[in-house]
């Protein structure tokens, strides 16, 4: 049995990986802004996260650490703004964890990352020994974060892991995924055919599946992972997927790319197009071969449960 301090157990990959963990045989303590008398599991209050935290308490005993707490990605952010304020709580906060939990005795620190620290988009499926491009102030600030881990972890006794999941999908999901579904049900004629790119993305009932794996894989230990539900599809197979898993009924027609273009730039949405056309593909084979590990849910069975979820609240 493990004792693992869990750092972003209120964010919506780890309400999901508190269920996963309740009535195992691990013991679980969150780190959290608040008490929630709702929860059983120990909870220790810290601060809101910052480089000067000291977490000597919370990892009191612990021997595992799934650290999830950050400061996601904001699409309309101004960038020179936001580069600092990511800079201290992806990367730096991230360091001092990282760095008391190697002092206090933790075996093994599990970082969650983000495919963004690659970069964008690409013509090629990434692995976990692709290029680090990233071309945001989240990237940047989650690929420091893991540099800071990996220098730390072989410095010391401690065990390091990084994930690196695409995008997470699931109930409770923000973000796109939940426009994606009112989009289909409203509009059930999109010019969004014969895009043939390919997007990468994990339930997050697999992502949390992966990460207790590496909890406690003897393989797991100071490696780099990549995960996706093995449906690397393009966006309007994405969109099929959808409105079939919805029992709607949806036509793609085509445009060329360079018109879409035009109309998004009118209306300054350019980034929608790099979205939709663009690939970001991501090759998992080591994390399935190393691990032996395989997605427990299925592509589909996922997809139809994450949409169910957005209809129930609508």
């Amino acid at each position: 049995m493990s004792r693992i301090l869990i750092t972003g157990s209120t964010g919506f990959v780890g309400k999901h990986l508190i269920k996963r963990l309740i009535g195992s045989n691990d013991q679980c303590v969150l780190a959290v802004s608040a008490i929630d008398p709702d929860i059983t599991l120990e909870q220790i209050v810290v601060p809101r996260l910052n480089e000067n935290i000291d977490w000597a308490e919370a990892l009191s005993g612990c021997d595992t650490v799934i650290h999830l707490a950050a400061r996601v990605h904001q699409m309309s952010e101004n960038p020179e703004k936001s580069e600092s304020i990511y800079d201290e709580i992806n990367h730096l906060a991230t360091k001092n964890l990282a760095s008391q939990s190697a002092a206090s005795g933790v075996k093994r620190f599990v970082y969650i990352s983000s495919i963004k620290v690659l970069g964008e988009s690409s013509s090629e499926l990434w692995h976990p020994d692709s290029p680090a491009k990233p071309v945001c102030a989240y990237g940047r600030s989650k690929l420091k974060a893991e540099q800071a881990v990996e220098k730390i972890g072989r410095s010391t006794l401690m065990e390091w892991v990084i994930i690196r999941p695409p995008l997470v999908y699931g109930p409770g999901a923000k973000g796109n995924f939940p426009k994606i579904i009112k989009l289909i049900k409203r509009a059930p004629v999109l010019p969004l055919g014969g895009i043939k790119n390919v997007r990468g993305m994990v339930s997050v009932d697999n992502l949390c599946d992966l990460i207790v794996t590496c909890c406690h894989h003897p393989a797991a230990k100071n490696q780099i992972f990549h995960v996706q539900d093995n449906s690397n599809c393009s966006t309007s197979q994405f969109l099929k997927d959808c409105a079939e898993a919805m029992s709607c009924r949806l036509k793609l027609f085509y445009l060329p790319k360079m018109l879409i273009q035009g109309l998004a730039k009118i209306v300054r949405k350019e980034g929608i197009v790099l979205r939709l056309w663009g690939s970001l593909g991501v090759d998992d084979n080591k994390t399935r071969e190393v691990l032996n590990w395989h997605e427990p849910v299925s592509y589909k069975t996922a997809l139809k449960s994450a949409i169910e979820s957005v209809e129930d609240k609508h």
